[in-house]
């Protein structure tokens, strides 16, 4: 009866950590979706710290999925009263839904944060002119 048991018992936990294994997301999809709480957060800094950090994201992972994190950052540049963040989020998105004005960031290109943000910001004005 204690062998029953313990087979029983084995044979659960067995199941259940196979299905916790099954569940397991991407680490690139759940980094999406924290980035994704951190640009709804009243944070300001937590703001420009995932819009950042998803401008990295968009270089070394180009093909991902990110229409909620654009429906996020539009709504940022309409909504916010912070001037930077607003800017930054216009910024974003626009390297988002237009990858093709950026051809110049090579994908996977290993650029400091602030750097791509300044380079990104003086593109974009060298386009305007």
């Amino acid at each position: 009866m204690k062998n029953k048991n313990l087979y029983l018992a084995l044979l659960i936990t067995l199941v259940l950590t196979c299905s916790v294994f099954a569940q397991q997301q991407d680490p690139i999809d759940r980094g999406i979706e924290n980035y994704l709480a951190a640009l709804n957060s009243k944070n300001d800094g937590l703001i420009e710290s995932a819009i950042m950090n998803l401008m990295k994201l968009k270089t070394l992972h180009p093909s991902r999925d990110y229409a909620k994190i654009m429906s996020t950052l539009d709504e940022l540049t309409q909504q916010t009263s912070n001037k930077t963040i607003r800017y930054e989020a216009f910024i974003l998105l626009h390297y988002l839904q237009y990858p093709e004005h950026f051809n110049w960031i090579q994908s996977g290109e290993d650029q400091p944060l602030d750097e791509l943000l300044a380079t990104l910001v003086v593109r974009i004005h060298q386009q305007t002119e």
